[in-house]
């Protein structure tokens, strides 16, 4: 129990109190080396909606891109004295 209050910085005594809330005294059993939860790994139709959902924001931003250089043009012809560089 101590252990386990020392790795997450925590008081051990309330580490204690907060099992003994739990109703889990076997905690005192646990020698910290349980293995930790793997990574999400994407299945083949998780990556390929992943990949659809990154072309589109790839176009989206192709046009906002292309907006943004046609209000600059539109900018400098209909006020030369706003010019942005």
């Amino acid at each position: 129990m101590t252990a386990v209050a020392r790795q997450h910085e925590l008081d051990p005594k309330m580490v204690l109190r907060w099992a003994k809330q739990l109703d889990r005294q076997d905690l005192d059993q646990l020698d910290g080396s349980a293995l930790k939860q793997a990574a999400f790994i994407p299945s083949a139709a998780d990556y390929a909606a992943l990949e659809k959902e990154h072309e589109k924001l790839k176009k989206l931003y192709a046009e906002q891109a292309l907006e943004r250089e046609i209000l600059r043009d539109l900018l400098k012809k209909t006020n030369p004295h706003l010019r942005i560089k």
